[in-house]
Parts: structure tokens; C-alpha cells; sequence
């Protein structure tokens, strides 16, 4: 499912990232990989959603999430 349909509070991990390189280098750059456990700490359905990775705090956009594969776990 895509991380933009993850509810807060949960815990997921990243299984995919379906865009081009240019966003898939700048999210691995930022830790997100398939592998990677990712924290919701908020979703705003309209606009910003901040996921907690590796202990730091990411702001992603609505574009973005819904490229990026997850399970919940």
C-alpha cells in the first residue's frame, strides 16, 4: 500500500519506491531504502507528512508518499 494511506501511529517498512531516479536517489539519501522501518507521525491527507526514520524527522509531501511502497507491521 502506499505510505500517503498509512494512519499515524503506526509503524511500516519501506518495501518499494515507484519514482524516478532523481526523487529515488533523494529519498535514499535520506534513508528511506526498501528495508527501512519508518514511524507516522503525521499525516496531513491534504499536504505535509512527517515520518520519524532512523531517530530524525522527515517532512514528505502527498506526491511523494504515494510513490513509496510500504507493509504495515
Amino acid at each position: 500500500m502506499p505510505l500517503s494511506f498509512v494512519n499515524v501511529g503506526n509503524e511500516v517498512i519501506v518495501r518499494s519506491l515507484n519514482c524516478d531516479n532523481k526523487i529515488k536517489k533523494r529519498l535514499e539519501a535520506m534513508g528511506i531504502i526498501p528495508g527501512t522501518n519508518l514511524l507516522i507521525v503525521s499525516n496531513n491527507m491534504d499536504g505535509g507528512f512527517i515520518v520519524n526514520v532512523r531517530g530524525s524527522k522527515l517532512i514528505l509531501g502527498h506526491c511523494i508518499t504515494s510513490k513509496i511502497m510500504v507493509d504495515i507491521t
